[in-house]
């Protein structure tokens, strides 16, 4: 089997063309948890059975079944509903093919100078053009994903990014159209452009997790910063309840004093005292009381938001009131769970529950909260999206509590049925 030039640029088309369609299923897919090895092999085979059935076979209705199957196939590298696999072919296929009808009617109505040109030429351009534009494409839907989840890349990139492929293929169809060049030509200019366009996807992909990581970093040390104020609150608060109940006999014996030498009116202004050197002190409901006075403190003040929500709230603790542990990390850690927790419970109208288990054994502490919820989960990407509609300021909530993990070797799994979300912390404290 001889190969022509058309042929040659055929297969640099189509293994340009096969690199499109992974990006798109990473639109559509979750690959966080993808087998890469795997996934480029099977990519891989589909570009070699596709290139096969068009240099052996090339009847039209039997490229298009045999492409159709095996790019349904390629959705099994992910996990996904039978839906959204389905959905995903529809859409990325039809795609690619009002892309291509679109260039095949420029070509033939829309140019005069490009129709001119001898039809090898032609045909190299049509491909180069369907997958530059088909490329452009996917980077638009992209960037509207990371809009949505409030990754916005400053305009000056995003210009950038796009004016190359754009230019690019402004210069292969220049060329081609003044020049009739030679086979190793057009092939060796189809590889630069091509190769140089991957790297521009690369490009965009670090800025993209760049500017992620820089938002994340912002509202890490914002809801941080929340912590840290709401963990003075809570000592400042204990330690003058604990001030308050220190100097507590002493006051009552005054004004036992008073009542018994029936001065009752100075029994009343002493009281009216008190009341007034103490209203700052607020009384919250002791949920827990296990010497540890940071877990304590957290978890008295968020269970105490939750009974306001009627929330039914069961705690079993059992840990040391000093462990190895720094304040402020339990405090994000228990604060970041249960402000998910609480806020998931408060959306089901009935059976508001949370349960929480807090164990410490062998320098490692167990956490485990469950909560009902109403079945909602948003997912994208390997990360469990809020529910809130702004979610650039929040929903980074698990992330934080990762973050603040690798410090101590901890793991944290996820399990969740139709009406109950449940989450397992485990630190190392050595």
């Amino acid at each position: 089997m001889t190969l022509n030039t058309y042929d040659f640029a055929y297969l640099i088309s189509n293994m340009f063309s096969t690199y499109i369609i992974c990006k798109f299923m990473a639109i559509f897919f979750d690959r966080s948890k993808v087998n890469k090895r795997i996934e480029f092999l099977s990519y891989s085979i589909y570009f070699i059975i596709v290139s096969l059935i068009y240099l052996t076979v090339n009847i039209p209705i039997v490229n298009l079944v045999v492409n159709i199957i095996l790019f349904f196939a390629l959705t099994f590298n992910y996990k996904s509903s039978m839906k959204n696999r389905i959905f995903s072919l529809i859409f990325i296929y039809l795609t690619l093919m009002v892309i291509e009808s679109i260039v095949a009617v420029i070509l033939v109505h829309g140019y005069k100078s490009i129709s001119s040109v001898n039809s090898r030429n032609t045909s190299i351009i049509g491909m180069i053009s369907v997958n530059i534009i088909s490329y452009i494409f996917v980077l638009l839907i992209g960037n509207y994903n990371d809009m949505k989840r409030g990754i916005n890349i400053p305009n000056i990139y995003w210009i950038s990014i796009c004016f190359i492929p754009l230019g690019s293929l402004y210069i292969i169809i220049a060329f081609l159209q003044e020049f009739d060049y030679n086979a190793y030509s057009i092939i060796a200019s189809m590889l630069i452009l091509f190769t140089i366009n991957i790297f521009v996807f690369h490009l965009y992909n670090v800025l993209n997790k760049v500017f992620e990581q820089m938002i994340e970093r912002t509202i890490l040390k914002e809801q941080n910063k929340y912590y840290k104020d709401q963990l003075e609150i809570m000592d400042t608060n204990n330690k003058n309840a604990k001030s308050f109940n220190h100097d507590l006999r002493n006051h009552l014996s005054i004004i036992r004093g008073y009542i018994q030498i029936e001065e009752c009116q100075k029994a009343c202004m002493y009281i009216d005292e008190m009341i007034k050197n103490n209203y700052t002190i607020k009384t919250i409901k002791e949920f827990s009381n296990s010497g540890n006075i940071d877990i304590d403190n957290i978890l008295n003040y968020k269970l105490y938001e939750a009974s306001k929500k009627d929330i039914c709230v069961s705690l079993e603790i059992k840990i040391p009131s000093d462990i190895n542990i720094s304040s402020f990390d339990i405090v994000v850690i228990l604060g970041n769970l249960l402000d998910n927790a609480i806020e998931a419970t408060s959306k089901v109208e009935n059976n508001k529950k949370i349960d929480i288990i807090i164990i410490y054994e062998k320098e490692i502490i167990f956490i485990n909260i469950k909560n009902t919820f109403n079945g909602s989960i948003l997912y994208e990407k390997g990360k469990i999206l809020t529910s809130k509609k702004d979610r650039k300021s929040h929903g980074i909530g698990l992330s934080n509590v990762k973050s603040i993990l690798k410090k101590y070797n901890g793991i944290m799994d996820i399990d969740y049925t139709d009406n109950e979300f449940c989450i397992d912390i485990i630190l190392h404290t050595n």
